[in-house]
C-alpha cells in the first residue's frame, strides 16, 4: 500500500514546535497544563510511531512478523490514548471545581480499558489486525471498534464542553470544538481511505490552537499584591481536596473597606492592601498566600506534619493579629481597619472548595460586628447551620420547579 505521509511529517513539525514553546514559557502547575503536556508527548509519539509502522508494513521482508506486530500494537496503544487524554483535558478545564460524575468517570475508564485490552491482545486474537501468510497487514474484525471507541470519547469531551461552556472563554470553546470536530472527521476519513495519514495532522492543529488558550504563570498572579489569585486558589484547593490531603485554610477579610476608598482614594487604599500583603509574606511562604477577592486573603496550611503545622499556625495567627490591629499609616493619617478572620479545615468542614467557602462565608458574616480581631474557628454548630441552609434552599428550589408550594 502506498502511504501518504506528508501530513504526518507536518504533524511532527507542528507538535515539536508547540512542545518547545510550551516548555520554555512560564506555565502554572495546574492539572490541566500537566494533562496538556502528556497529550503533547503522546501525540508526538503517535505521529512518529505511525511513520515507523508505514515502513515496517511496507517492507515486511526486512522486519519479522513478531516485531511488526509489536510495533503496531505500541502505535495503536499510544494513538488511542490521545482521545482519552483529550477527554481528561476537557474535564480539567471545565471542572476546575466540583466533583466529577462517577457514572461518566466509570464509563470512560471502562471504554479505555476495553480499547487497550483489544489492542494489547490482538497479537494473539487478531481482533484488531493481523498479518497473513504473505506477511501482509490486514484489519481484524474489531478494527472499526477501536475507532468507534475513539469517536465516543471525542463526543463525550464535546458534550462535557458544551454543558459547561459558561466557564470557558471564546477561544477555549473554539479550540475544544475544533479538536473534536476535526478529529472526528479525521477518524472517519482514515476509515474510508486508510492510506491518507491525516489523523495526527488534525490533532496537531488542534494542539496548536489549544496552546493559545493555556494559562501561564502571570495569569494566576494578583496584579496588585503579587499573591496568587482566585484562579490559583480554586485550582490548588481542588487538587488538594481531590487528592485527599488534609489542610487548614485561614481567610482574612477587611470589612467596610469601601469607606477607605471613598475617604482616601483608590491609590491610597491600594497602598494599605500592599502593606497587608507584605506583612503576611513575612510570616507565611508565598506559595501559601492567596488574594481571593478585593479585601479577602487566604492562607493555606498543609497538615503533612500535624504538630509542626499547629505551631506554625499559632505563630502566624499571633503575628497577623498583632499587625492587623495596629493602625495603618498613609501619609499623615493613621487608619484603623476592621479585619475579621476565620479558620476551616479540610475534610472536617468540607470536602470540596464550594463546601469550605460556604462555611467560611457563614463564619465571616457571623463575626462581622465583632470589634476586636480574633481567629474564629468553624465548629459543628456552624457546619450544621450551613447544611440546614442548603437543605432549605434545595427544598425551595425543588418546590418552585414543581410549582408545588403555598404562601402564608
Amino acid at each position: 500500500m502506498r502511504w501518504i505521509i506528508h501530513y504526518n511529517i507536518c504533524a511532527i513539525v507542528i507538535i515539536v514546535l508547540v512542545l518547545v514553546l510550551f516548555l520554555v514559557r512560564k506555565n502554572y502547575k495546574s492539572k490541566a497544563n500537566r494533562v496538556y503536556l502528556y497529550l503533547l508527548l503522546t501525540t508526538l509519539a503517535a505521529a512518529i510511531l505511525d511513520l515507523i509502522t508505514c515502513f515496517t508494513i511496507s517492507w515486511p521482508d526486512l522486519v519479522s512478523v513478531p516485531v511488526n506486530i509489536g510495533i503496531n500494537i505500541v502505535y495503536l496503544l499510544v494513538m488511542n490514548s490521545v482521545c482519552f487524554l483529550y477527554f481528561l483535558y476537557a474535564t480539567c478545564i471545565t471542572r476546575q471545581v466540583g466533583v466529577f460524575p462517577k457514572k461518566l468517570k466509570f464509563f470512560i475508564l471502562a471504554l479505555y480499558a476495553i480499547d487497550m485490552l483489544l489492542i494489547a491482545t490482538t497479537g494473539i486474537t487478531g481482533w484488531v489486525f493481523y498479518f497473513d501468510d504473505k506477511k501482509q497487514y490486514c484489519n481484524g474484525p474489531m478494527k472499526s471498534g477501536i475507532y468507534v471507541i475513539a469517536l465516543i470519547m471525542l463526543i463525550c469531551g464535546l458534550v462535557e464542553s458544551i454543558k459547561r461552556r459558561a466557564v470557558l472563554s471564546f477561544v477555549q470553546k473554539m479550540a475544544v470544538y475544533f479538536f473534536t470536530i476535526s478529529n472526528i472527521a479525521g477518524v472517519i476519513l482514515q476509515l474510508v481511505y486508510p492510506p491518507l495519514l491525516i489523523t495526527d495532522f488534525t490533532v496537531s492543529l488542534a494542539m496548536f490552537l489549544i496552546y493559545t488558550t493555556l494559562q501561564n504563570l502571570e495569569n494566576y498572579r494578583d496584579p496588585l499584591t503579587g499573591m496568587w489569585n482566585r484562579g490559583a486558589f480554586l485550582e490548588t484547593m481542588t487538587q488538594f481536596a481531590n487528592a485527599g490531603r488534609q489542610f487548614d485554610l485561614m481567610v482574612i477579610k477587611i470589612e467596610d473597606f469601601s469607606h477607605v476608598n471613598e475617604l482616601l482614594g483608590v491609590n491610597s487604599a491600594n497602598k494599605i492592601l500592599l502593606q497587608i500583603s507584605e506583612q503576611m509574606r513575612k510570616q507565611v511562604p508565598d506559595s501559601s498566600l492567596f488574594r481571593i477577592s478585593g479585601t479577602k486573603f487566604a492562607v493555606l496550611f498543609l497538615k503533612d506534619d500535624i504538630a509542626k503545622t499547629k505551631r506554625y499556625l499559632e505563630l502566624a495567627e499571633e503575628d497577623m493579629k498583632k499587625h492587623l490591629e495596629k493602625p495603618f499609616v498613609i501619609g499623615d493619617m493613621k487608619l484603623k481597619l476592621h479585619p475579621i478572620c476565620c479558620l476551616v479545615s479540610c475534610p472536617e468542614h468540607g470536602k470540596t472548595v464550594a463546601e469550605l467557602e460556604k462555611v467560611l462565608d457563614f463564619c465571616l458574616l457571623k463575626e462581622k460586628n465583632r470589634e476586636s480581631l480574633s481567629i474564629v474557628r468553624a465548629d459543628e454548630e456552624a457546619l450544621q447551620q450551613v447544611r440546614r441552609k442548603d437543605e432549605i434552599e434545595n427544598i425551595l428550589s425543588d418546590a418552585l420547579g414543581k410549582c408545588n408550594f403555598e404562601v402564608y
